[in-house]
């Protein structure tokens, strides 16, 4: 082994055993959580390995995640950049929150973004403050948050197929087809143009009444569920499904917050 691969690793070994104390939080997290399912989520045997991702927390999510796999992971990874900084406590709130609404781990890896002899008590307190502000809101905002997805039908779900009417229509879908994946990064940035206008326009009619298309999980992904009005969609384990309606009205107040939250910052 080289000096500097050496003196990397040293670095990183110091990293981590300067620090581990701090992150026994994060162990906390997951049981002071409620997982989002109501049933009591198998655990791995004692002894056996632990699997999951370390996502790319800017492009995906454990909920994106999860429904690519068809089932939940045990465990979550993210890199951070100690000391905190803006970004990078952003990217620990969305690990952390990502992994305990599946009743998962939250792995954090620090990585140092300044010399070691330059880190500071105050770094650490900082961290260790931010974990438990985590470990206190998770512990209450996830119940709430809970109990205000009850009050839109899309977070209400049936295990009976029957439970919602048949699909329906006023007339066909354009060329007699449903929408499909977008092809390419051209198609994929359309896709994102045409869904956001479509937002603005108004619903199609029967579509409060009756869903006018039925997906599997694995297809329901923004792109294709956006160009509907009204669609069933199942579960990724496919116990249960959930119907989703578009709301116009909703999307423009959620418009109108987020630029006046921008606008906030830009000021700020």
């Amino acid at each position: 082994m080289t000096r500097s691969a050496t003196y990397v690793v040293q670095r990183t070994l110091v990293a981590v055993l300067a620090l581990v104390g701090l992150l026994a939080p994060v162990a906390l997290l997951v049981p002071a959580a409620a997982a989002s399912e109501e049933r009591d989520l198998p655990l791995p045997a004692p002894g056996l390995p632990w699997f999951g991702p370390q996502l790319d927390w800017l492009t995906d999510s454990s909920a994106e995640y999860r429904e690519r796999l068809g089932s939940g992971a045990a465990l979550y990874g993210q890199r951070v950049a100690y000391p905190l900084t803006r970004d990078s406590t952003f990217f620990l709130r969305r690990l952390v929150t990502g992994s305990a609404a599946q009743g998962a781990v939250a792995v954090l890896s620090l990585e140092p973004s300044v010399p070691l002899e330059e880190l500071t008590s105050d770094d650490a307190s900082a961290l260790a403050e931010e974990l438990s502000t985590l470990h206190e809101e998770l512990g209450t905002k996830l119940p709430e948050l809970r109990a205000m997805r009850t009050a839109y039908a899309d977070a209400r779900t049936s295990p009976d197929p029957e439970a919602f009417p048949e699909e329906r229509r006023a007339k066909p879908p354009k060329r007699g087809q449903d929408p499909t994946q977008a092809k390419g990064r051209v198609g994929f940035y359309l896709s994102a143009l045409t869904s956001g206008v479509r937002q603005l326009r108004p619903k199609r009619p029967l579509s409060d009444a009756y869903p006018e298309a039925r997906l599997a999980a694995l297809d329901a992904r923004w792109w294709i569920v956006s160009q509907f009005d009204s669609v069933v969609v199942s579960m990724p384990d496919g116990g249960s499904a959930a119907w989703r309606h578009r709301d116009p009205d909703e999307f423009r107040d959620l418009l109108r917050r987020t630029v006046e939250i921008h606008q906030q910052l830009h000021r700020e």
